[in-house]
């Protein structure tokens, strides 16, 4: 039966991470967070794991730092998961 609708990106998040070598001890790391929804799959996933969500989370974006700690808070995983910001540099040469 194809998957539709709600609980997709779900078992997305699953497939993912067990193709990961990972012994769900130690620290994770994942770039690019956006809602944080990876990085809390992997920290429900993994009892034992802290996990770290990095993003910039641009104006542009509905995304933020927040609201990834809202998420996580949500499923009861906030105590494992951090969420950081970091703003690319802009240099200018001339």
């Amino acid at each position: 039966m194809p998957l539709t609708g709600g609980g997709m990106m779900e078992k997305v998040h699953e497939v993912l991470l067990s193709y990961l070598d990972f012994d769900g001890k130690g620290t994770l790391l994942e770039v690019g967070c956006g809602s944080g929804a990876l990085s809390i799959r992997a920290a429900i996933s993994w009892p034992e794991a802290e996990v770290t969500g990095i993003d910039y989370w641009g104006a542009v974006y509905n995304y933020s730092q927040t609201m990834c700690e809202s998420n996580a808070r949500s499923e009861g995983v906030y105590e494992r998961c951090s969420f950081l910001t970091r703003r690319p540099e802009i240099r200018f040469s001339g």
